[in-house]
């Protein structure tokens, strides 16, 4: 399926359950993702790839929150857009969890003080590492690999122990990242 085709079935389907804010975030962020990512896709198919995992995953009633979060976690990291603009046009907190995900500001523990914060990062970083192939380096890959084992991870397990609600959500993070983390994914990976 094409790059256009997954995204006019991700617009459909979020608008098919109602979900505007997540197609109002899913907007204002194609807006400003319009280049290339190192691997030659286009620059927003990666949050279009997140919410695809997003919405074939286990999730409760805030799956509309954790999508809007994935929309805009790069934006004003990227863009310079203001977290008064992402809090105008979004919400005090969405631009409150979406602040929480510039690695410029925040280190990765205070990512774990919001579930959907972590959830999102988790699903971030998940989507990056299975396609750092032919985009990185050996040696960037080796020190993603190396930064996911020894702090993204850490950082949902602590998620995890302080919000047991999302017990399901952040475990399937966890494993989806461990799947590629793991031996024989690593080799499939370099």
């Amino acid at each position: 399926m094409t790059f256009d085709m997954r995204l006019t079935s991700l617009r459909a389907s979020l608008a098919r359950n109602n979900m505007h804010l997540a197609l109002s975030a899913m907007a204002f962020a194609e807006k400003y993702h319009t280049g290339r990512r190192k691997d030659g896709s286009h620059e927003f198919s990666h949050q279009v790839e997140m919410a695809g995992m997003i919405l074939a995953s286990p999730h409760s009633s805030e799956r509309e929150d954790v999508l809007a979060v994935s929309f805009l976690h790069d934006v004003p990291e990227d863009y310079g857009v203001s977290d008064q603009e992402i809090s105008s046009r979004f919400g005090a907190v969405i631009s409150h969890r979406v602040a929480l995900l510039d690695k410029t500001r925040n280190p990765f523990a205070r990512i774990a003080t919001d579930p959907i914060s972590a959830i999102v990062k988790g699903y971030d970083r998940r989507h990056n590492l299975s396609t750092m192939r032919g985009a990185f380096s050996d040696c960037k890959q080796s020190e993603y690999r190396f930064e996911t084992a020894s702090k993204v991870l850490p950082m949902l397990l602590y998620a995890l122990r302080r919000h047991p609600r999302y017990k399901t959500e952040i475990s399937h993070v966890i494993a989806g990242i461990d799947r590629l983390l793991s031996p024989a994914s690593a080799l499939a990976l370099a």
